[in-house]
């Protein structure tokens, strides 16, 4: 047996293994779902090293949306923007 055939039988028992635990039947987490996984990853790290550096970070998803490309670079924070001096509402 090679070694992508172990990793595949190794996830399909672990799925097995959560399904029974549970008592759920299965559902599939979607296409994207690695990708969406990995950018929620990402955001979890980042915040996490900013507030070790002794920074507040306020997370404001809505604000991505509303900015204007005109605006400053830094979307989806609030506050003020300390690198290039602009504020938002």
């Amino acid at each position: 047996m090679g070694r992508a055939q172990v990793a595949v039988a190794r996830s399909i028992l672990v799925a097995a293994y959560w399904m029974l635990k549970r008592d759920e039947p299965y559902h599939d987490l979607g296409a994207d779902w690695h990708s969406r996984r990995n950018d929620e990853a990402h955001t979890r790290r980042l915040i996490a090293q900013l507030e070790h550096l002794g920074h507040t970070v306020i997370i404001d998803p809505a604000a991505l949306a509303l900015t204007s490309p005109a605006a400053c670079p830094v979307v989806g924070y609030s506050r003020v923007c300390v690198r290039h001096g602009c504020s938002r509402s």
